[in-house]
């Protein structure tokens, strides 16, 4: 049987335990039975989760003298009062809470629910160069026309490859942040993410050296305070016809 043949079998089967039989035969299973099989749930162990709320929900209901109509007993202010009523000392209240809101939005029509939040979509990180890729903007970096291009670019590498730090971060490393280890070397970030980050062995050497100097001048951007100050400096920098951009990110 496939999965959700299995799921759907589960359903047509469910009884809860404890819980009275001649009720859940007389009124219960009618109701709860359609709403899950109408869920169409991803495994058994949402499916459980979701019958086992919505048979306490519908038994608090019956016991209030509500019909067991869909809207009535999925309504946002029904569900609200079952959660902060019936299950007032549950340490599943919020589970409960969310389980039975998100059926309630998926099976009612009329019930005034209101939209689920709207995601906030995560940053997307870009590809990773390849170890060919970064071993030639090592060597063009080399070739930049001055010593302020060169440092740009090798900073730029060594903190966007070596220690995983975007244009955002790369611009804000003091020399004093560069604290080479017995374990390694590790780069101090500041807020508003303050944390410390390892950085890769094969670009320990160029940190090093770039943190060479006075504790606090920046690696690399010199005393700028533009929020752009990464693409900037990168828009300084030239490459080869044909080569690959370097990106901050």
């Amino acid at each position: 049987m496939d999965p959700v043949g299995e799921v759907e079998a589960w359903i047509c089967s469910y009884v809860p335990r404890r819980f009275d039989r001649p009720l859940w035969e007389s009124s219960i299973r009618g109701f709860v039975l359609p709403l899950l099989l109408a869920m169409r749930p991803a495994g058994r162990a949402i499916a459980a989760r979701q019958a086992y709320a919505l048979t306490r929900l519908a038994e608090w209901c019956v016991s209030e003298g509500m019909d067991l109509d869909v809207e009535t007993v999925l309504d946002p202010d029904t569900v609200e009062r079952f959660i902060t009523t019936a299950l007032a000392w549950s340490r599943s209240r919020a589970t409960y809470r969310s389980d039975l809101r998100r059926i309630g939005r998926k099976l009612t029509s009329r019930a005034p629910w209101e939209p689920p939040p709207e995601t906030i979509p995560r940053r997307v990180l870009a590809p990773p160069y390849s170890s060919k890729e970064l071993a030639n903007f090592r060597r063009m970096a080399e070739q930049q026309a001055s010593p302020q291009r060169r440092r740009a670019a090798q900073a730029l590498i060594a903190l966007g490859a070596g220690a995983g730090l975007d244009g955002r971060w790369c611009t804000r490393i003091r020399a004093a942040d560069v604290a080479p280890g017995r374990s390694g070397v590790l780069v101090r970030v500041g807020p508003p993410r303050p944390r410390i980050v390892p950085v890769l062995a094969s670009f320990e050497a160029d940190l090093i050296e770039l943190a060479e100097g006075p504790p606090g001048r920046f690696l690399v951007g010199g005393t700028a305070t533009s929020r752009h100050r990464a693409s900037n400096l990168l828009a300084g920098l030239r490459w080869p016809p044909g080569s690959p951009s370097l990106s901050t990110r």
